[in-house]
This record gives structure tokens, C-alpha cells and sequence, in this order.
């Protein structure tokens, strides 16, 4: 009686909430995915995130944040309100990819003219992403700049395996203070509904109430390797004070 809980049917509804639940968080921000690619929504969740660090939230800011960055904005670039961004349906799967030294050049002129997007600094809460293949991984997102790019902005980035098994690892959510979203896809275009040719099926839910608390120590134990039993006194230590509620 203390959560709620909406199936999310389709790769697009699962898209949404994703983005509104990074875009609407105001404590901090958790991301445990097996994947991430530099596709349409890898890059889109990486200005996603850096427009959170920056206190942006309408549609017009995270437009001006990809612009800068030479990655894809929403489609609802205009509305310059707190509303959920609009990422689809696209006319086209086709988008110019930044190389990875225009992708950091840009990151890094974003960072020192935070005022170019109506950001008046970063904020401290914490943004942290755990991908399960980063050893797979590492070596393409390094080389197309998102790794860098997200690094400049002071987002965390897990870089290697925790104590927990590799089943359970394949966790997938994005969760806020707010709200979670568990899914059985990862944050790509092919489950996202942004591919035509093929489009994966995965069941997703969204949950808000007294649930999104466990499901964030949950992946808090696992971020820093902790088992659940040691995280309570980690999260005492000056490391982690003042960094969640």
C-alpha cells in the first residue's frame, strides 16, 4: 500500500522514464545497466546527466546542452518549462556522431561557460553509473568521447566488477530518490523503439513509494562493493555523508 507501480509496455514508454526520472532528480541519480552504446541514447543520457549536474530541466536546456556537445536533443527543443522531454517518434534513425576530441573539446567549453546554458553551477548531488561489461565496453566508450565527457562533469563511473554475483549483477535500473525504473533492457536504441529494422522486447516497471529506498541500497551496495550487512556504516563514513538522505 506504500508504492505504486505502472507496467511500461513499450521500448518508448521505458524511454521516457528514464529520462524523467534522470530529469527530475534532485538528490542524486543511480544507473546499473549490462550495456551502454554510443548510439542515439547513449549519448542522449550523457547530456541527460550533465544537464542534471548543471540544475537543468526544461526540454530547451537539454537542447542547448546537446547542441554544445554535437549530440541529439529532444524534439520538444522549444518549451522552455519544467515538462518531460520528448524524444520520439524520429523521423530518422541517422544522427552525426561527435568524434571523441570535438565530444570533450565541447564538454570542456560547456564546463567553463556553464552560463551559456542558464546553469549558475554545478550541483553536488552524486551521479553514479555502474555498467556490469564495462571491461568489454570501456574501449568503445572511451573512444567515442562519453566516458571523458562524463568525467569532466564529475559523474561516477564504476570501472570495475563488484562482490555479487554475475546473475544478479545484470541488474537494470535507473532510480532518483523519487522513483525507479527496473527494466529488462538496457538504456540502447534497439530497445528504446529508435530502430526499425529491429526492436527488442523487455519488460519494464515503474515504481515510486517506500520501494525506490531499497532498490537504491541495493545498488549502492553494489557501487561500492559493500555487502548489505557493511553499508549502513559506510554510509556514515565522511566519504558518503551528506551525499544521500
Amino acid at each position: 500500500k506504500h508504492n505504486q507501480f505502472r507496467y511500461l509496455d513499450t521500448g518508448s514508454e521505458l524511454r521516457d522514464e528514464i529520462f524523467e526520472t534522470i530529469r527530475t532528480a534532485e538528490k542524486f541519480i543511480h544507473l546499473s545497466y549490462f550495456e551502454l552504446f554510443s548510439d542515439r541514447m547513449g549519448y542522449m543520457v550523457m547530456a541527460a546527466l550533465i544537464a542534471n549536474r548543471l540544475g537543468l530541466k526544461s526540454p530547451a536546456s537539454l537542447a542547448k546542452v546537446g547542441r554544445i556537445l554535437g549530440v541529439p536533443g529532444p524534439i520538444n527543443s522549444n518549451e522552455d518549462a519544467d515538462v518531460p522531454y520528448r524524444t520520439g517518434p524520429i523521423p530518422s534513425e541517422e544522427f552525426t556522431k561527435p568524434s571523441k576530441d570535438a565530444l570533450i573539446a565541447n564538454a570542456q567549453k560547456l564546463f567553463s561557460t556553464l552560463n551559456s546554458v542558464g546553469s549558475s553551477g554545478l550541483n553536488a548531488r552524486p551521479i553514479r553509473l555502474y555498467i556490469d561489461d564495462f571491461k568489454k565496453l570501456k574501449g568503445k566508450l572511451t573512444k567515442a568521447g562519453i566516458i571523458g565527457a562524463l568525467e569532466i562533469f564529475g559523474i561516477e563511473i564504476k570501472k570495475e566488477s563488484g562482490i555479487l554475483s554475475y546473475s544478479t549483477n545484470h541488474t537494470k535500473l535507473t532510480s532518483s530518490e523519487k522513483r525507479a525504473v527496473v527494466s529488462g533492457g538496457n538504456p540502447v536504441d534497439k530497445v528504446m523503439d529508435w530502430t526499425h529494422l529491429r526492436r527488442w522486447r523487455d519488460a519494464a516497471i515503474l515504481i515510486e513509494g517506500e520501494l525506490v529506498d531499497d532498490l537504491n541500497l541495493f545498488f549502492m551496495s553494489k557501487f561500492f562493493n559493500k555487502k548489505h550487512g557493511e553499508l549502513k556504516a559506510f554510509l556514515e563514513t565522511d566519504y558518503c555523508k551528506g551525499s544521500e538522505s
